[in-house]
């Protein structure tokens, strides 16, 4: 990732985005081989998703309800960097701080 930058395409007709993720010019690999510096809403899922598991694999249960999952958004939610000029309610995600 070389910007960070969330791809124009991402926010389409719709009202609120609660997350972000860097969608423009991403660092991926191609089909045959090599790669390639890709952009769009396809390679910020990828990082969203990423976030996701790695939060899943070392969260724990801290209500009692049985399962991580609102652990995981609420650490996701509550980590985020703001961007100025783009409207997402919490923020791009981040998952180095530096």
């Amino acid at each position: 990732m070389r910007s960070g930058q969330t791809s124009p395409q991402d926010v389409v007709d719709c009202t609120s985005t609660d997350l972000g993720a860097p969608g423009v010019a991403i660092y991926s690999l191609q089909p045959g081989g090599g790669s390639i510096y890709r952009s769009g809403t396809s390679m910020a899922t990828a990082l969203v998703a990423a976030e996701a598991a790695l939060l899943f694999s070392v969260s724990t249960d801290t209500n009692g309800s049985g399962r991580v999952n609102d652990e995981v958004r609420y650490a996701m939610e509550n980590n985020t960097d703001q961007i100025e000029g783009v409207d997402f309610t919490q923020g791009r995600i981040t998952l180095v701080r530096r």
